[in-house]
């Protein structure tokens, strides 16, 4: 129903059938058909509000297809959290002399010790624990208010610090740092520093995609 100065319009979409990918037009037609000449501005602002229902037939803000994704991201989230806390203890326990946590089905033969690259690797499960979780939070923040912006902004503050720490520590691994020589050469150094830089090109290429609209991709491409 549309109002005057108020426009409003609601749909609601019961059937399967009235799934896929929907346009909003926006057309001005003057009244006078007479002057066809005259030129016609206008302007208005646009607020869009999506519902959908889950299973339950609770309200949620997240598409068809996201509406599992808090759930899995909590479940993840819980899970590299067990997983951090099995690999500091496992760690802890060598450093302090006693037996690890996880050993080799048939033993091992000298004492294991515990590396810098260990302790990276550390950090590393941390962030990955931590940004998984900011993801949940986030996905569950969209179901109840459509909007979080200051999560998302956390989220990507993070992902982009867990991305660039994840493939330093790929590198350091595969250059053989804290396991086979204490220090990196030259061409280990610049290796590390090309994969750092176009790291942080790709994770500014996902933060700007990840904020466009199926509308924005599809006007973009026209």
């Amino acid at each position: 129903s549309w109002k005057p100065h108020t426009a409003s319009i609601e749909y609601s979409f019961k059937k399967k059938q009235d799934e896929g990918l929907y346009f909003l037009i926006f057309q001005l037609c003057p009244r006078d058909i007479e002057n066809k000449g005259i030129e016609i501005r206008s302007s208005f602002e646009l607020d869009l509000h999506f519902k959908n229902y889950d299973s339950f037939g609770n309200p949620s803000y997240l598409t068809a297809g996201e509406m599992k994704l808090p759930g899995m991201y909590l479940y993840f989230s819980i899970s590299y959290a067990l997983c951090f806390a099995l690999w500091a203890s496992n760690i802890r326990n060598i450093r302090l002399g006693r037996d690890p946590i996880l050993t080799s089905p048939r033993g091992i033969s000298s004492r294991p010790s515990v590396h810098a690259i260990h302790h990276l690797m550390t950090l590393l499960l941390g962030l990955k624990t931590v940004t998984v979780f900011f993801e949940a939070w986030r996905y569950h923040s969209i179901r109840i208010h459509g909007h979080a912006e200051f999560l998302s902004a956390v989220y990507l503050c993070m992902s982009f610090i867990k991305g660039i720490f994840m493939f330093t520590v790929i590198l350091l691994i595969g250059s053989g740092w804290s396991l086979v020589k204490p220090v990196l050469g030259d061409r280990e150094k610049k290796m590390v520093w090309l994969v750092l830089v176009l790291q942080v090109i790709d994770n500014i290429a996902v933060a700007v995609l990840s904020q466009e609209t199926e509308g924005e991709k599809l006007y973009e491409d026209w």
